[in-house]
């Protein structure tokens, strides 16, 4: 119960390596269950006794492990001995558990700052600036991109084989060629050639790839009047994304209104990548009139959409850039930002951040921030280095900005933004050396 509390109370603490910590609690809590069921099948006098005990024994043992693991990996963060000389005693549970309460008191909030007071914020509107230039208003349709399994050269030679085989309709010959392109890029133009040979049977999934191949002119030579004419050939034949794509292709060229049009019809019967295309349009002004509060209102209405969510947060972003903003600027956007407070998930702890930025509320800032780290998700990347920027930008001590850029590097496999933070802290900073003061001369 001990060891249970102390871990629970250490993930409040601390988001880093939380996914060992929770997995220590759920087998501290299973623990707990197998030695209560031993316990009666004791009393009870069953004849499944031992093995209650065996088994009880097997998975407190498995928790004291997973949670020493845990113990060990705070290590990378805070009190680097404590947390080893920890983690190495919880297999002797007794003593293991009256250091996990001694590295529970003296366990740095390392994702909380020591003290957080406004002192500008540099870092934070770099990683603002970022945002708002990588999330740009573009089109998008629904069709995604095909994901094949990663496989090796033996069964990937296998897989070809089978859709050689079947590659007799223009389903086969559309699969196998997808595959061809997949797992032998040397052999892309036979990859193309059975494409386009399920494209002239009139299969809708070809015709879409076939027209976006021409449309961006992967693979062949760039034609949007081929591409035109194979999306609607696909839409036709019932392809929904051919059909959206259909009104992308006219918004980019002189046929804007007709673009709308599709954007329209299809957001009507709930097309929400076609109510997000209609925002973008009015946002940019794309055949019709621009209209800021109406495009924000429309990527509202299709808010579950990832791209929605990333406009809406890069338009708040650029609302509060330090750039020729005024308060009262701000006030005539900042349903930007609020539009978006009462949505569940973790975009509205992103939106109360950037109000508390606004506000020079660091220490809520961070806070709100935190929590969507430990959501995970799509905002774990942008909320870390959020979190990293503030304390290197607001954090009170040498060890709360070493512990910023930290955070920073621990998002570099969860967003490009970070590598381009990253690349600006100075040495010191992330080695944690306090800065040299300057000597002034004395006439």
């Amino acid at each position: 119960m001990v060891e249970l509390t102390a871990t629970v109370l250490m993930l409040r603490k601390t988001a880093f390596d939380s996914l060992a910590g929770e997995t220590a609690v759920i087998l501290y809590c299973i623990g707990l269950a197998s030695f209560v069921a031993q316990l009666v099948f004791r009393l009870v006098g069953g004849r499944g006794f031992v093995y209650a005990v065996l088994v009880a024994c097997g998975i407190m043992s498995s928790s004291f492990i997973v949670g020493g693991v845990y113990r060990f990996l705070l290590g990378r963060r805070s009190n680097p001995v404590l947390c080893a000389v920890s983690g190495i005693l919880s297999l002797l549970p007794p003593v293991g558990t009256a250091f996990s309460v001694i590295l529970l008191k003296r366990l740095r909030f390392d994702t909380h700052a020591e003290q957080i007071v406004f002192n500008g914020f540099a870092y934070t509107f770099a990683v603002l600036d970022s945002v708002v230039g990588r999330f740009r208003a573009e089109y998008i349709d629904g069709s995604g991109e095909v994901h094949f399994d990663e496989l090796d050269k033996k069964s990937a030679s296998e897989l070809l084989k089978k859709l050689k085989k079947k590659a007799k309709t223009p389903e086969g010959c559309y699969e196998y060629g997808n595959a061809l392109i997949s797992y032998r890029p040397e052999k892309y133009g036979l990859g193309m050639k059975m494409i386009k040979k399920a494209a002239k049977g009139d299969y809708p999934a070809a015709l879409f790839n076939l027209g976006y191949c021409y449309e961006k002119g992967s693979g062949v030579k760039k034609d949007r009047k081929k591409a035109h004419k194979l999306y609607n050939r696909a839409a036709l034949l019932g392809d929904e994304d051919a059909a959206l794509r259909l009104g992308i292709v006219n918004i980019q060229s002189k046929d804007k209104a007709d673009g709308v049009a599709v954007f329209r019809e299809r957001a009507e019967k709930g097309d929400l990548c076609a109510k997000y295309n209609l925002g973008v349009c009015y946002e940019r002004g794309d055949g019709v009139k621009a209209d800021y509060k109406k495009a924000v209102s429309l990527y509202y209405e299709c808010v579950s959409l990832a791209a929605a969510q990333r406009r809406l947060f890069s338009l708040a972003c650029d609302c509060i850039e330090p750039i020729d903003i005024s308060a009262e600027t701000y006030k005539t956007d900042r349903f930007t930002v609020t539009a978006c407070r009462d949505y569940e998930g973790s975009l509205a702890l992103m939106m109360n951040g950037l109000i508390a930025i606004y506000d020079k509320q660091a220490a809520d800032a961070a806070g709100y921030f935190l929590e969507a780290v430990k959501r995970r998700g799509m905002w774990e990347g942008i909320a870390r280095c959020l979190v990293g920027a503030l304390y290197m930008d607001c954090g009170a001590s040498v060890a709360d900005r070493k512990n910023g850029a930290a955070y920073v590097r621990s998002a570099f496999s969860l967003t490009p933004i970070a590598k381009e933070l990253y690349v600006i802290i100075p040495k010191n900073v992330i080695n944690g050396i306090p800065e040299k003061k300057k000597k002034t001369k004395s006439r």
